[in-house]
């Protein structure tokens, strides 16, 4: 007999030991989550107005910049795959285009528009939608994106909204739609701590055609 109560109190010793082990663990997990959970939190609270009010002061005092990447243009039933180099400065900006049937560099300045390129003589017009239109085949919003790559609304009457984040996700505008999914810091000058949040994916869309963009760098 009092080996069977021995046996039973080790038994209900081990039940108690092995309630204290599960009861921890579940007191860890817990703490876990919640640690987790407030990192998830943005650091400060930013709304639409202040991002986009430092994102103008700072490329109002940046003028040039340059990114390189590639679109996907598709129609849903097509497509088209362009590589781009984009350098902008005060006067204007250069863009060059490639694809797998030819290349084309894209001038704007002083309101001209002058592209020349692969299979098309030298054009020039007061818009740069229509030349690149006539270069690859695909309407491109040229004057946009020089707006969505930055991030940037464009124009005052669009309409836009933050992650949770405090990064821009979505922006309204004309027929447009457009998404952010990512953005990296990138430093700001050479030397200089500074770094600004950029975006290196994105779509567009205006219910016909859609324009993934992917940037694989930036120079600030």
């Amino acid at each position: 007999m009092r080996g069977e109560r021995d046996l039973l109190a080790a038994m209900s010793m081990n039940m108690a030991a092995d309630k204290l082990r599960q009861r921890r663990l579940l007191i860890t997990t817990g703490v876990v989550l919640l640690l987790a959970a407030c990192r998830g939190v943005p650091e400060r609270d930013v709304d639409a107005s202040s991002w986009l009010l430092e994102r103008q002061q700072y490329f109002h005092e940046h003028e040039q910049w340059s990114s390189r990447g590639r679109m996907a243009i598709s129609d849903g039933n097509k497509g088209l795959s362009v590589n781009f180099d984009l350098l902008h400065q005060a006067s204007g900006y250069d863009l060059v285009l490639r694809t797998t049937g030819g290349r084309w560099v894209l001038t704007v300045a002083a309101g001209t528009a002058v592209l020349e390129g692969t299979r098309i003589e030298r054009m020039q017009g007061s818009s740069a939608e229509p030349l690149v239109q006539a270069a690859l085949g695909w309407p491109v919003p040229v004057s946009l994106l020089l707006d969505w790559l930055r991030a940037l609304p464009g124009q005052p009457q669009a309409r836009m909204q933050l992650a949770n984040d405090g990064s821009l996700k979505w922006i309204r505008h004309q027929d447009w739609s457009v998404e952010y999914s990512r953005y990296e810091l990138v430093d700001a000058e050479t030397g200089s701590p500074r770094q600004v949040l950029m975006p290196t994916r994105l779509e567009a869309s205006d219910g016909t055609y859609r324009i993934r963009t992917l940037i694989s760098s930036w120079a600030l």
